[in-house]
């Protein structure tokens, strides 16, 4: 095989082929002769050929890298070969399921061959598993119907608040409001964004909202993870209402703030977010703060120097608690 390699990446087409060919007489299990073949063959545009040989080295082993399967993959999608492309990458995802790249470009095959219902399906699993990746390529999907791609926005929304692109993820859930504008989880996402983005007024127009939908009542906190100063991964706890707080809090209306953070830490005491805008609206109330600062530095050591851009902090994140 290694002979034959040398020979495929130097374009000795030929005196590969011939190689591969050997290898495979005296051993029809040499899979990675097939797929040498079969990748000379993509190159010479045998598209039959080449199909089926890549469908047999992957059959005799599966577990291949995943830059091979993309690779033929996206040679097939150039040539508008969508079911030669399918057929790989459905061979791909049965060994990585959790891969971003290969439900992507599955989706994209799909939706290029007109099977667009079941692209969306592959694009929504696709901005689950790394929503910050997708998002660029999601953009290549010319004509696409947002409208059944909302989990997708949602996905990527929130994958790009936690890594701190403010501006990209309120386009994503602005995208999702633009089809669905009662969606709570959507409008959640921008005030969240928002809030981050020192639009404070706006922000909460968006939180107050969200609150008042249905809908709602279903969403699950936003979680993420602080590591504190004794090295300890401590569990962050935000939901709507204690972002509503801090625009409160940013908006000056510090009675509110006082009372929605309140209201907050008695029902959960362990929520540090909540506990360090009730620290700081006291403070701005010229209240005794001090209390709640020590309650803070208990829960997570080192928390109260990360004063809200709210995800400043984030080192690791749970994306499947922010859509459901």
């Amino acid at each position: 095989d290694g002979l034959g390699w040398v020979a495929y990446f130097l374009g000795k087409d030929a005196e590969a082929e011939k190689i591969f060919s050997s290898n495979i007489k005296r051993n029809p299990n040499a899979s990675y002769s097939y797929k040498g073949l079969a990748f000379i063959q993509l190159r010479q545009k045998m598209w039959d050929k080449a199909a089926l040989n890549l469908e047999h080295s992957f059959k005799l082993v599966p577990k291949q890298p995943i830059s091979d399967y993309l690779f033929a993959a996206n040679v097939f999608i150039s040539a508008k070969k969508y079911s030669y492309a399918t057929i790989v990458l459905g061979q791909a995802l049965s060994i990585y399921p959790k891969s971003a790249d290969i439900n992507f470009y599955l989706a994209k095959s799909l939706y290029l061959a007109s099977d667009k219902d079941k692209a969306y399906a592959f694009l929504a699993t696709a901005t689950y598993y790394d929503p910050i990746r997708i998002s660029p390529l999601f953009n290549t999907l010319k004509g696409i119907d947002l409208n059944k791609t909302k989990d997708s926005l949602l996905n990527m929304g929130w994958g790009l608040y936690v890594a701190g692109y403010y501006k990209d993820a309120l386009f994503r859930f602005n995208q999702c409001l633009g089809v669905d504008k009662n969606n709570s989880n959507a409008l959640r996402g921008k005030g969240f964004s928002l809030l981050s983005l020192k639009q404070y007024k706006e922000a909460n127009k968006a939180l107050e909202i969200s609150m008042s939908l249905p809908g709602h009542n279903k969403l699950k906190p936003v979680t993420t993870t602080f590591v504190a100063k004794n090295k300890k991964s401590i569990a962050i706890i935000t939901d709507t209402e204690t972002m509503l707080a801090w625009s409160e809090y940013y908006l000056g209306d510090y009675l509110n703030s006082q009372a929605s953070f309140e209201q907050i830490t008695t029902n959960h005491p362990d929520w540090v977010n909540a506990q360090l805008g009730l620290a700081y609206t006291l403070k701005a109330l010229g209240k005794d703060f001090k209390p709640t600062v020590t309650q803070v530095n208990k829960l997570a050591p080192g928390y109260t120097s990360y004063i809200p851009e709210h995800s400043s902090h984030v080192l690791e994140v749970s994306y499947k608690l922010y859509n459901r």
